[in-house]
C-alpha cells in the first residue's frame, strides 16, 4: 500500500521554517486572538482617534504626540487586559484624560495614572536596571538589556528615535520583533538601526507588567552584574592646608572612576586631576545631596572658606540619580593669612591723604599706622589685592590699589650722597637728606620716606645707617665741591 503523503518525512529546510513559525507564533499571538489581529494595525495618526488632544492645553494630539499612548493600548490588547472590539488607543486616550494623567503638554503626569486606567497593567520606569547605557552603540548590549527585562516578566517599550515609542513583542537571535504605532515593520533594529540615545537626563525605556508575560524559553540568561560607581582617590593634593579667604588649591589631587556595567563587569577610567573640569567625577566644596542646586562646585583659583576649621572636599561620580557615589578628603583653615611669598618688590603709597597699613588684609584687620604720600614699603607676600611687609618683628598690610610699584631707571653708579642722583652734590642732597631723617622717625618700622638706592645713596660715610652723621658728612662734601 502506497505510504500516505502526510506521513511522508519532512526535507531540511521544511522543518526549519517550521520550527521558525512555531517560535514566532510563540510570542506573536500569546491569546486566541482573532486570526485579523486588528490592534496590530492600529496606528496613532488613525483618523479615529488622531485629533484627540492630550494634555490639559492644546499642544498635542494623539496623532501627533500619541505614540506612547498607543503603544500601551496595543499592549493592553495584546496580554489581554482589554478587548480590541470594546477597546482602542482612542478609547484610552480618553480614559487617560478623565483620569487627569497627562500634563499640559501631553506627557504623562504619573505612571499610577496608567494603573489608575487599566488596574492589571503594572508601568515603571526603572533606571537603575539599565545604568550606562545612555548613548550606547553595542547592540549585543541592547539584546542582553531586553532580555534581561523580558526574564523578569516586564514588557519593554522601546524609545526608538529619541521621541518614538514602540512595544517589543519577543526576541528570536539578535531580531528584536516590536508592533509599530507608526509602521507594519516589525524588525525593530532593521528599521531604526542601533537605538542609541544621547541625552542622559532622558531614558531609552519604559517597562511594563501584564496579565501574560513574555515568552523567553529561547532565552539564554545574560551574565549580570551588579552596577555600582566609585572614586578612587590615587593622589591627594600636595596642600591641604590654607588660609581663611584664601583661593584652595587642590587641582594637582588626581581620582579615578571604577564603573560596574551591569553586563560588561568593571572597568577603571583614566585618572584626572581634580581640578573642577573632569568628565568622570565633580568636585565639590560644600555638598547637600545628590543633584542640588545648593552643592557648590570647586572652582580654582575662586573657592574659599571663610571660617578656620576643617572642612571636607567631596568628589561625585554618578550615572543617574539611581548610581551614584562619593568620596571625602578634608582640607585644614587657619586663621592666619600669611599671604603667597613673592621676590622682595617696593612700592610707594600714591593716593591722598593717609595711607592705612593693617594687621591683616581681611575683615578684623586694624589699623596699625599711616603713611605719607610717597612712603615706601618692600612687599615680601601678596593676598588678593593686598601686599605684606615686615615692620619691626611682625608683619603688616598695605591695599597695592592704592600703591605704585617703584621701577628702577637708574644703575649704581653715583657717588654717595648724590641722593638726587644729578651728578652733583649740593644742597638738593642736603635738604632730601635732612627731611629723611626727620620723616623718618615718626614712621613705623618698614615704612620709609626712600627706597633702598635712595637710602643707600643717603649713607653718606658708608657705616650702614642713616643718621645725623651723614648730615656732617654730607656738608663736608658740599663745602668741598664749592671750594
Amino acid at each position: 500500500m502506497e505510504r500516505s503523503k502526510v506521513g511522508k518525512p519532512l526535507g531540511a529546510v521544511t522543518a526549519l521554517v517550521l520550527i521558525l513559525t512555531l517560535l514566532l507564533s510563540s510570542f506573536a499571538c500569546p491569546l486566541n486572538s482573532k486570526a485579523a489581529e486588528s490592534y496590530r494595525s492600529w496606528r496613532q495618526m488613525d483618523s479615529r482617534w488622531s485629533g484627540i488632544m492630550l494634555g490639559t492645553e492644546s499642544y498635542a494630539s494623539l496623532g501627533g504626540s500619541g505614540c506612547l499612548v498607543t503603544s500601551l493600548a496595543m499592549l493592553a490588547v495584546h496580554t489581554g487586559l482589554r478587548n480590541e472590539e470594546s477597546f482602542n488607543p482612542g478609547v484610552f486616550a480618553n480614559q487617560l484624560k478623565k483620569a487627569d494623567a497627562f500634563n499640559r503638554w501631553g506627557g504623562i503626569s504619573s505612571w499610577a495614572k496608567i494603573s489608575q486606567v487599566i488596574p492589571e497593567m503594572s508601568v515603571v520606569w526603572a533606571p537603575e536596571k539599565y545604568s550606562y547605557y545612555w548613548g550606547t552603540t553595542d547592540k549585543n548590549i541592547k539584546l542582553n538589556m531586553l532580555k534581561s527585562f523580558m526574564m523578569e516578566g516586564y514588557w519593554p517599550l522601546v524609545n526608538v528615535n529619541t521621541h518614538h515609542w514602540v512595544m517589543v513583542e519577543g526576541i528570536v537571535g539578535d531580531k528584536v520583533y516590536m508592533i509599530d504605532p507608526a509602521t507594519d515593520n516589525t524588525d525593530m533594529f532593521g528599521y531604526y538601526g542601533n537605538i542609541t540615545r544621547t541625552d542622559t537626563n532622558d531614558f531609552d525605556y519604559i517597562l511594563v507588567k501584564s496579565k501574560i508575560k513574555p515568552d523567553v524559553s529561547g532565552f539564554t540568561p545574560p551574565v549580570v552584574y551588579e552596577p555600582s560607581v566609585t572614586v578612587n582617590i590615587d593622589k591627594l593634593p600636595s596642600t591641604l592646608s590654607f588660609e581663611k579667604d584664601q583661593p584652595i588649591d587642590i587641582s594637582d589631587g588626581v581620582a579615578s572612576v571604577t564603573v560596574v556595567d551591569r553586563y560588561k563587569g568593571e572597568s577603571k577610567l583614566s585618572p584626572e586631576p581634580m581640578n573642577g573640569k573632569s568628565k568622570s567625577f565633580a568636585v565639590y566644596t560644600e555638598y547637600y545631596y545628590p543633584f542640588s542646586d545648593m552643592n557648590k562646585p570647586y572652582v580654582p583659583g575662586e573657592s574659599s572658606f571663610d571660617e578656620p576649621g576643617t572642612y571636607q572636599i567631596i568628589l561625585e561620580a554618578y550615572v543617574n540619580s539611581y548610581v551614584y557615589t562619593t568620596t571625602t578628603f578634608d582640607v585644614k583653615i587657619t586663621g592666619e593669612v600669611t599671604g603667597t611669598p613673592i621676590e622682595p618688590e617696593e612700592y610707594y603709597y600714591a593716593g591722598y591723604g593717609d595711607g592705612k597699613v593693617m594687621t591683616s588684609p581681611l575683615d578684623d584687620g586694624e589699623t596699625a599706622a599711616v603713611m605719607d604720600r610717597g612712603d615706601v614699603v618692600k612687599i615680601v607676600a601678596r593676598y588678593r589685592n593686598y601686599g605684606k611687609f615686615l615692620s619691626g618683628d611682625r608683619y603688616l598690610w598695605v591695599d597695592l590699589d592704592n600703591m605704585s610699584y617703584i621701577y628702577d631707571y637708574y644703575d649704581d653708579e653715583y657717588e654717595a650722597g648724590d641722593i638726587s642722583r644729578n651728578g652733583v652734590i649740593d644742597n638738593i642732597d642736603l635738604d632730601l637728606l635732612v627731611r629723611f631723617i626727620m620723616s623718618n622717625k615718626e614712621k613705623p618700622e618698614g615704612v620709609s620716606a626712600f627706597c633702598e638706592k635712595e637710602a643707600a645713596l643717603a649713607d653718606v660715610n658708608g657705616d650702614g645707617k642713616t643718621d645725623s652723621s651723614d648730615i656732617t658728612a654730607m656738608i663736608g662734601l658740599i663745602c668741598k665741591e664749592t671750594e
